[in-house]
């Protein structure tokens, strides 16, 4: 192997530069030679906010009908590389969210959450995401690449509280960051689906396998895991200890449900089925006690 390092590639001699390769190869004609503008050196994304050398030049193929992330390939025009992105500024969230039992009444305990941007109408799909880490204060400032400006609803998912959804879609605007706390009242979740700690709201916990309930199949995971420290689903209250400080989480949650947009016809149906399930859950625990009495 002959040819000095740093250059593109030898043929007979250095071939310094992309056209020079073309030019003595007769080859790669539809390549290009850049900086494809990647969103961060851990995040290869192209950065919607940057004119990338990537953009509309690749060769459709009818095999490949869509990206990395499942985004539909221009059919006419798709980008050079696993990533199929549109130029245009970025969308901005400025977010405020509490997890029940992360958050002690002034401090939350720091930890990451997923934040999406969903469609607005049926079937209401997952468009965007960002992995962030929630601050103490509860606030956390996502950028979203991969949608345009538009109406899309806010998706809050942690690793064991309910997945919880904006009551309405937001008005998005390319360049203009967007303000939404979730902490002010019910009325900001899908179906108020939302606890009140204190003065405030918070998302409800004991969801340790992401399955949108805080029911029965959690039941065995928090028992697998009791007495152990760790980065663990079922420390519901974040000291890193499963034990007895998580139960009164689990217990006072357990048989409700995530309020999504698929799940009921419209936001206040989200209410309706949080309630029914609070009250049959009163309503077992007042039968359970008087059986208990009844016992005795």
């Amino acid at each position: 192997m002959s040819g000095t390092p740093a250059v593109l590639g030898y043929l007979s001699t250095d071939q310094a530069t992309l056209t020079a390769w073309q030019t003595a190869t007769g080859k790669d004609a539809n390549s290009v030679s850049g900086d494809p503008k990647f969103l961060s050196n851990i995040d290869l994304h192209i950065d919607p906010s940057q004119i990338s050398p990537v953009g509309n030049t690749g060769q459709y193929t009818v095999t490949v009908t869509d990206d990395i992330d499942g985004n539909t390939r221009n059919a006419t025009t798709p980008d050079i590389g696993a990533d199929e992105y549109t130029y245009g500024a970025a969308l901005s969230l400025n977010l405020k969210v509490y997890l029940e039992g992360f958050w002690n009444g002034s401090t939350q305990v720091s930890d990451t959450v997923n934040i999406y941007l969903a469609g607005s109408a049926s079937p209401y799909n997952l468009l965007d995401s960002q992995k962030v880490v929630l601050g103490t204060g509860g606030t956390v400032s996502p950028t979203f690449s991969r949608v345009s400006s538009g109406n899309y609803f806010i998706v809050v998912k942690h690793r064991n509280h309910l997945e919880t959804w904006s009551r309405l879609p937001q008005i998005f605007v390319a360049g203009t960051p967007l303000s939404y706390d979730f902490t002010t009242d019910s009325a900001k979740a899908y179906g108020y689906n939302m606890k009140k700690a204190g003065s405030v709201w918070v998302l409800y916990g004991g969801d340790a396998n992401r399955d949108g309930e805080v029911g029965a199949n959690d039941v065995p995971i928090f028992i697998s895991q009791f007495g152990t420290l760790g980065y663990l689903s079922c420390d519901f209250n974040g000291d890193g200890d499963v034990n007895a400080t998580d139960i009164p989480i689990f217990r006072s949650n357990f048989g409700l449900t995530k309020a999504v947009p698929a799940l009921f016809d419209n936001p206040n149906k989200g209410k309706k089925n949080t309630e029914e399930i609070m009250i049959k859950k009163t309503n077992t625990d007042v039968k359970t006690n008087k059986e208990t009495k009844k016992n005795k």
